[in-house]
């Protein structure tokens, strides 16, 4: 019994400890060239199932449509007159760091929880 409830302990402190990107999100975009664009992001939703409102002087896109793996979050967005691109966030706390890729371009994604 008392194994089992160590497991127990054990696993529902990892499941507390999953990548929870839920919130206000400050961002910054690398181009190819190495600029830098700012935006920013809304993450609402639970386990596993989150959509994304993302922000940036073009204005605002919605993002119904996320795939969450390990802390890794993944989706894609199409920007008019651009193509697709698909973007990779890996979430380690209140920061992250990933890439958007597509149409032979990409580059890199930071990014840092809002205070509330």
């Amino acid at each position: 019994m008392a194994r089992f409830l160590t497991l127990f302990t054990l696993v529902f402190a990892l499941a507390l400890a999953a990548m929870n990107p839920v919130g206000n999100w400050s961002c910054t975009a690398t181009t190819p060239d190495g600029d830098e664009v700012p935006w920013s992001m809304e993450i609402s939703g639970n386990s596993g199932h989150y959509v994304a409102v993302l922000t940036s002087e073009r204005g605002k896109m919605n993002i119904p449509q996320t795939r969450v793996d390990g802390n890794t979050l993944t989706f894609q967005v199409n920007v008019g007159g651009e193509g697709t691109f698909t973007i990779s966030l890996t979430f380690d706390g209140d920061t992250f760091r990933g890439s958007w890729k597509g149409d032979d371009r990409g580059g890199e994604l930071k990014g840092k929880r809002k205070a509330t």
